[in-house]
């Protein structure tokens, strides 16, 4: 049997990073899962889990120095950690654009150079276009403080000297996703809120099809350039809501809101969000996502590059979602 390509996956607790390590662990590869101490490790199983923050220089000054005592040499290097909610440009800098930065230091001081580092970008980091229109790997306009953190983290992977792959994946749901979970609870209470009556063109990629494409593209010969991760389809706003009241068997009252009172909203929640420290679901970055007309990514050069096609579109993706919160009783 050859020997085991060894891979380092950063914030491996994270939702993309089990499903990471998980398949990761499945396709034989051995796996080093970087986790705060704080971490939830239960899904993590069979992984060597080391501990250390990538907004803590130190922590993996740590790291990088025990792996050079005991000769262990990492091929791949996966960087999934990131903050995606604040209400803070200098926390999403923190994290995003300077935990990035402490690892590519890190790696260097410690002569750790993989053969490649995959950074988990977002398709947020391009920013939407026009209706009818296609989002380029060119295209750099992002519209919240979250993309702009990645974008910039981005320049950093491209002029470290390190082999790279930047993958740029749209609104990723699969089993234990947080944030789209709220439209779940929202429909198995027979609720669908509907925000304003304009048109938009989205995407999504279900989580397991994202990390066969991280795995793939990991491992390919391919280097130095830049993807987007979509299941390769265009859908209508109302999509999302319609799979998973199929999902979930429900018949939801549409509840109509103004794009106008949901700005108002979303200003007085941004408001109270600084005052109390508390990030809100809704503000108004968030409403500018939610008025942009086209999210649509251009696959391509994706699906020719790695031969990816996804295994999962909206509905069936949305299903096994449905069935993973029922299980876990998430609702």
């Amino acid at each position: 049997m050859g020997k085991k390509i060894k891979i380092l996956i950063t914030g491996s607790s994270g939702f993309i990073g089990t499903h990471l390590v998980e398949i990761a662990l499945q396709q034989q590869f051995e796996i080093y899962a970087m986790v705060r101490k704080s971490s939830n490790t239960k899904y993590l199983e069979n992984a060597n889990i080391v501990y250390g923050d990538i907004n803590n220089a130190q922590s993996l000054f740590s790291i990088f120095s025990d792996f050079n005592e005991n000769n262990v040499t990492i091929d791949y290097v996966i960087h999934t950690a990131a903050l995606t909610k604040s209400n803070s440009k200098k926390d999403f800098f923190a994290t995003n654009y300077h935990g990035t930065e402490n690892l590519i230091n890190a790696l260097k001081k410690f002569n750790i150079i993989p053969k490649k580092i995959i950074f988990i970008s977002s398709l947020a980091a391009s920013g939407p276009v026009k209706a009818k229109d296609q989002i380029k790997v060119s295209h750099q306009n992002p519209i919240t403080l979250y993309g702009q953190s990645k974008l910039q983290a981005e320049q950093l992977i491209k002029n470290s000297g390190l082999a790279y792959i930047i993958i740029r994946p749209t609104a990723v749901y699969g089993p234990g996703e947080k944030d789209l979970y709220t439209v779940f609870k929202f429909i198995n209470k027979n609720i669908n809120p509907v925000l304003g009556n304009h048109k938009q063109e989205l995407t999504f990629i279900y989580v397991r099809d994202l990390v066969r494409l991280i795995l793939r593209a990991t491992i390919s010969e391919v280097k130095n350039e830049i993807y987007f991760a979509s299941d390769g389809k265009i859908y209508d706003k109302h999509a999302f809501s319609i799979a998973i009241s199929n999902a979930l068997n429900k018949k939801p009252v549409n509840i109509k809101f103004p794009l106008a009172i949901v700005r108002i909203v979303a200003f007085f929640s941004q408001y109270i969000s600084a005052i109390t420290g508390k990030t809100s679901p809704l503000n108004l970055e968030k409403y500018n996502e939610l008025v942009a007309e086209s999210w649509n990514c251009e696959m391509t050069k994706t699906t020719h590059h790695f031969q990816f096609q996804a295994k999962h579109d909206l509905e069936t993706g949305v299903k096994k979602t449905a069935e993973w919160y029922k299980q876990n009783k998430w609702i």
